[in-house]
């Protein structure tokens, strides 16, 4: 990968450009071989992301720690339950980013011609919904039932109404 042995030695600090391009191009063609023969990991019919495989890998090694025989299905449901938290959350803020961005404080925009021009906030609100309902689904439809999907949407449409009746008081 590099000629220098001095440097060779310690090849984790070396930058990757710095490389021998035979051995980027190796590198390369190693991790598109990996990504091309990986198939997804599925437990009890859950589509288990690599973040997802590593907590429970964690959960297992914090059991077996514990002197405690791990519990497959209640570890997997733990490790679940944080994923399609953090997807929640990540939604949820990524929700409210999106409003800040599109409306100004005073619910107008300015026009080319230099007129203030209303929004309608209930559509825009709508709009945004629609995009959030889709993202759940994608998001977490390999990991959760409908009937949960459902409920962590109707969770987030609550919060979202919350956080655009604050807005709209202001």
């Amino acid at each position: 990968p590099i000629a220098d042995e001095a440097r060779l030695a310690h090849i984790e600090d070396e930058d990757f450009e710095s490389l021998k391009p035979e051995f980027k191009e190796g590198a390369w063609d190693f991790v598109k071989w990996v990504h091309a023969k990986a198939k997804p990991k599925i437990l009890a019919n859950k589509y288990i992301s690599p973040q997802m495989l590593l907590n429970l890998a964690m959960e297992y090694t914090e059991q077996i720690n514990s002197k405690e025989t791990p519990t497959v299905m209640t570890s997997l449901d733990r490790v679940v339950q944080q994923e399609s938290q953090r997807i929640m959350d990540d939604l949820e803020v990524d929700f409210k980013e999106r409003i800040s961005d599109l409306i100004p404080q005073d619910f107008g925009f300015m026009t080319e011609s230099g007129q203030r021009e209303d929004v309608d906030l209930k559509e825009v609100f709508n709009n945004l919904r629609l995009d959030a309902m889709k993202l759940i689904h994608t998001s977490l439809s390999q990991i959760l039932s409908v009937d949960e999907i459902i409920q962590r949407y109707n969770l987030f449409m609550k919060r979202s109404e919350e956080h655009t009746s604050e807005l709209q008081s202001q």
